[in-house]
């Protein structure tokens, strides 16, 4: 960027940042929002001890995106939505592609991230990653999204290893009434969400849901149409019925239909031997979860919950179908003075019927896994509460490897009811998915130079694959300096053994498919490892009582070490720094201005040059009923690439978007 680009850019950020200081004074104090930083460390999280606690309580680095962050942000997806969130790599493929990651190891199927929709997980088993483009919601219907930076494997077991995303959604009694929101834009070809709820009786509500939107295609680095339009139409409901005083149930389903548009890349056995052509995925899916809980006093309770999910994706490269049927328990009580367990157990069967192509397949073709699991964690108070043990470990035995043992052990030190500190050391595992025990992976083929014939690089999975392991150290410190400040901090040391990286194999010749051919193959192993550490730091600031602004950085290094160089290339996958800053200034008349820059630092390994991204929102209530708003993303490039092209999917470029808005609801 030349210097008077420079010069621009960054002074129209300061001006939209402090713009809000330059009216200060104009807002009667009837029309600020009875808001305190203090909240912010008050708020109930689940996800770390599968409890409800307070933030400033709890030993792990978690940080809650809440609603209200959410609409002031302008994010129109899920995916979008985690950007807000410090230490979590959000990076857009394309229009309906993301690579999400905490800590590293960033992909488009990133397996090392737990990712859960009300408790429900959402990873695939066929790569242990999540397919983005399904988790969606109407964003109104959000809780909070809670994301946990670290290994919570004594609660959620396998592949909770650098991180969980828990997506919780609001109980049925807080959306009664009518909600109907539209917005539209460059890039939002439409998008419109429906819904209404009610009571079916003094204890029990509902509410019912329906949602559309398309997508505009991106383009590609050349500036010719990427293909990749997406639409998506879902529908569900969600029912709340509270029995007793001591017991609710809960009923969540959801459905969806779509189509994701791509333009791929795979290798063919003629001339040029690579064909690019437009491809179409179909996805069409649903789920329902129904949970009991039983309370039995403040300290006490259980829950028993059980889900179904269904997930079809076809297109030209590989089809899966895949049902998913889960059994969760879990118990909570006080043992003896001093010391609370959570303990539990699961169930899960997975069902999956795949279809490839000569690019990518799995043999065999469809498989049943079964997985079971066991915890127990105890909370032990301390030093009259102001030291705060907990010990745990979870025990899986699942068809990959066995039995795999995680546990994990906090400490939390309380120095006055404003400031703690916390460290732990925990073991996660990453175990093999149907991609690492099952697939064959054709990369590329060419001309033999040296004799005629077509020679081929092909990658196979290994059956007795073993499960990745990860030891990782983690201190922190916690604090509510003053009424108007808040400091986060957290250090941590990854130290992983037993990677997936992949060796020579035996050469075979081939006949079928015709024309004859040589594959050079590659096998899967777990010959890699790895190092990492880093620096997360979160800062919440309100220098009036009408302005609150949010700072946070993210410093990374991973070192790896790899027999063959499959794996060393993810080392640049994850941007050794990020950086936000983000602002949000109430307005006179019941209006709202937010501003967020985000700086995240080059992909070395994928060549992705650093970028800055400044998004704006203005919203305006100008009654009770309707939300007026418009929002810009990008505003500071009128495209830039995230993320490289991923195998047999070529990448986008994210491009500059305005929409405009409007929400109306009746309660």
């Amino acid at each position: 960027m030349k210097f008077n680009q420079c010069i621009c850019y960054y002074s129209s950020l300061i001006f939209v940042i402090l713009l809000p200081v330059c009216i200060a004074d104009t807002l009667s104090p009837e029309d600020m929002t009875d808001f305190s930083l203090e909240d912010l460390m008050d708020v109930e999280v689940v996800s770390v001890s599968k409890k409800s606690q307070k933030l400033s309580q709890v030993s792990a680095a978690a940080y809650v995106i809440t609603s209200d962050e959410i609409k002031r942000s302008g994010v129109t997806s899920i995916a979008e939505a985690l950007r807000l969130a410090p230490g979590v790599n959000v990076a857009q493929i394309d229009s309906n592609k993301w690579a999400i990651s905490i800590r590293g190891f960033n992909t488009l199927y990133s397996n090392k991230l737990l990712v859960m929709v009300d408790g429900r997980s959402v990873y695939s088993p066929f790569f242990s990653g999540v397919h983005w483009d399904i988790q969606d919601l109407i964003l109104n219907d959000i809780e909070q999204i809670e994301v946990i930076r670290g290994p919570g494997a004594t609660m959620w077991g396998a592949n909770a290893v650098n991180g969980v995303i828990n997506i919780i959604t609001k109980s049925a009694e807080k959306t009664s009434g009518t909600y109907v929101s539209v917005l539209g834009g460059n890039n939002e070809r439409g998008n419109i969400a429906l819904r209404y709820g009610d009571s079916l009786s003094n204890d029990a509500d509902y509410r019912v849901y329906a949602k559309y939107f398309k997508r505009n295609s991106f383009e590609i680095a050349s500036g010719d149409d990427g293909k990749d339009d997406w639409s998506v139409a879902r529908a569900g409901f969600r029912v709340d019925w509270n029995q007793s005083i001591r017991d609710a149930v809960t009923v969540i389903a959801n459905a969806y239909q779509g189509e994701n548009g791509a333009i791929n890349s795979v290798p063919v056995l003629t001339q040029p031997y690579r064909q690019i052509s437009e491809d179409q995925l179909d996805i069409k899916g649903g789920d329902i979860l129904v949970r009991w809980s039983r309370f039995f006093s403040d300290v006490s309770d259980f829950n028993l919950q059980v889900y179904y999910e269904k997930i079809s994706r076809v297109d030209d490269v590989f089809d899966e179908n895949l049902d998913t049927y889960d059994l969760d328990f879990q118990h909570r009580f006080p043992a003896t003075m001093g010391h609370e367990i959570v303990w539990g157990m699961g169930y899960r069967t997975m069902r999956d019927d795949t279809k490839g192509s000569f690019a990518y397949s799995f043999f065999p073709q469809r498989r049943t896994t079964e997985l079971y699991s066991i915890f127990v964690q105890d909370d032990i108070s301390l030093l009259e509460d102001r030291l705060i043990l907990t010990v745990g470990a979870k025990v899986e035995r699942q068809d990959y490897t066995g039995t795999e043992f995680q546990p994990n052990i906090r400490a939390l030190w309380k120095s006055d009811e404003s400031t703690s500190i916390w460290a732990a050391v925990s073991k996660a595992v990453r175990t093999p998915s149907r991609n690492d025990s099952d697939a064959r992976i054709n990369f590329m083929t060419y001309p033999i130079e040296s004799q005629p014939g077509i020679g081929m690089t092909a990658i196979l999975g290994e059956p007795n694959m073993a499960s990745e392991e990860l030891l990782s150290y983690e201190l922190g410190y916690r604090t509510q300096a003053t009424e108007s400040l808040n400091i986060d901090l957290t250090a941590f040391l990854n130290q992983y053994t037993k990677l997936r990286d992949t060796a020579p194999s035996r050469s075979f010749f081939e006949m079928d498919p015709a024309p004859p051919h040589m594959v050079f193959a590659q096998s899967y192993n777990n010959s890699a490892s790895a190092d990492s550490y880093g620096f997360e730091a979160v800062i919440n600031y309100r220098p009036i009582v009408q302005w609150r602004l949010t700072m946070a950085i993210s410093l990374f290094e991973l070192d790896m070490e790899s027999d063959n160089g499959f794996t060393k290339g993810e080392e640049g996958n994850t941007p050794s720094s990020q950086y936000q800053l983000r602002s949000s200034y109430e307005l006179p008349y019941n209006a709202e201005y937010n501003v967020a820059l985000y700086y995240v630092n080059k992909l070395k390994n994928q060549k992705i040059p650093d970028y800055t991204r400044l998004d704006m929102t203005y919203l305006w209530r100008p009654w009770k009923k309707l939300e007026l708003f418009i929002a810009g993303q990008n505003l500071l490039d009128k495209s830039h690439q995230e993320f490289g092209s991923v195998p047999f999917t070529i990448a986008t470029e994210v491009p500059r978007s305005f929409y405009l808005g409007v929400t109306y609801r009746v309660e």
